[in-house]
């Protein structure tokens, strides 16, 4: 006797929320797909909370084909970055206008920007505090993080405002990741932010030219890593953070001075145009005996030799120069270093291409 198999489409009889949380474990151009399945289906993903607004390749294509079609009439410099902007304004710009969630955990933008998008950009913060991110990620950088940026976006008057009022003091108490690339944020709003986002464990600051001065203190700090990167005014960095694991501090000013006060749970640190910073380390030695690695970042045409008291790091097991000098044989006023690393497992010395092993005169 034959029995018929039915196919129950088990599938379209969970509820909303279950296929919600399923979606929210694809990625979220992934997610947005399907919309094609049903009626039912079209604008469940408008309700996914990780929104993670990485180029897709699709639209990677499109930018090609668009540009190639627009050079046949156009020259190259009259087309620059306008067709990848449109498009992925438009792109950011729709789904924040569709979503119908009341909160969402991610909002991350990745897309080297003009001025000509900061309207944009301003209703993108609003709309990311509005719906209590847990995880806010701006870079304006996009994929070409090695070149100085032509535009720097500024936080607007009114969201800096917004974020202390009742209403945007309760958004931003969710916070637990914020990183800002070609933001322009003063130290006034970020100390705001480490105040009042007591789940707040990683902090990133990249090409912000009204970064000038910065505490990062407080006992009840639950910072966990912090990276201060290619802020060229900024002129002292205060650090008393207990829980604080991993610090990158590199591309400041020669006279920019990082002072850590107070780091316990201090176990990774990479520090650029180092010799200010090696001065302190000698004078703050004390809070840095737990260091398991330690990366420094120098110029050994100005940085010609370590400091003659330099602490001894008796856990570090992980030493990694980068050399931005290109004359190898400068390094050996360096070398007796390592002998105040006792336990040292791994030696790294990276230096840029086309090195001088030896100088002229020898």
């Amino acid at each position: 006797m034959r029995q018929n198999c039915v196919e129950e489409d088990w599938i379209n009889q969970l509820p909303n929320e279950i296929l919600i949380t399923i979606l929210s474990q694809l990625s979220f151009v992934e997610a947005a797909r399907t919309c094609v399945l049903s009626k039912r289906w079209q604008y469940l993903w408008t309700y996914v909370k990780a929104l993670d607004f990485e180029f897709p390749k699709k639209l990677m294509m499109m930018r090609r084909i668009m540009m190639m079609e627009v050079l046949k009439s156009e020259p190259k410099a009259a087309v620059g970055e306008k067709i990848p902007e449109y498009v992925y304004v438009g792109w950011v710009n729709r789904v924040i206008q569709l979503h119908q969630g009341p909160y969402i955990t991610d909002f991350k933008v990745n897309f080297r920007l003009s001025h000509k998008n900061s309207d944009d950009i301003d209703e993108w913060f609003n709309f990311a505090i509005g719906k209590s991110v847990q995880r806010l990620e701006v870079n304006l950088l996009g994929h070409t993080t090695h070149a100085y940026p032509d535009y720097i976006y500024t936080l607007p008057d009114n969201f800096c405002s917004l974020i202390k009022t009742p209403r945007g003091l309760s958004c931003i108490k969710t916070l637990a990741q914020l990183s800002l690339k070609s933001v322009n944020v003063t130290g006034e709003i970020v100390e705001h932010f480490l105040s009042y986002c007591p789940l707040l464990e990683r902090l990133c600051l990249s090409f912000s030219t009204l970064l000038v001065h910065l505490k990062v203190t407080g006992s009840s700090l639950r910072l966990k890593s912090l990276e201060i990167s290619h802020c060229m005014l900024l002129q002292t960095v205060d650090i008393y953070a207990p829980n604080l694991a991993s610090l990158m501090c590199v591309r400041f000013a020669q006279h920019s001075r990082v002072v850590v006060r107070h780091a316990p749970s201090l176990v990774d640190v990479s520090i650029g145009h180092s010799f200010r910073f090696l001065r302190d380390l000698v004078a703050f030695s004390s809070c840095f005996t737990q260091l398991e690695s330690l990366t420094l970042c120098i110029n050994l045409s100005s940085d010609y030799a370590a400091p003659v008291r330099f602490p001894k790091l008796t856990n570090v097991k992980n030493l990694t120069f980068l050399a931005h000098d290109r004359q190898l044989w400068s390094f050996v006023y360096w070398a007796s270093v390592i002998e105040r690393f006792p336990i040292l497992h791994a030696f790294k010395l990276q230096m840029p291409k086309n090195v001088t092993l030896m100088p002229d005169s020898i």
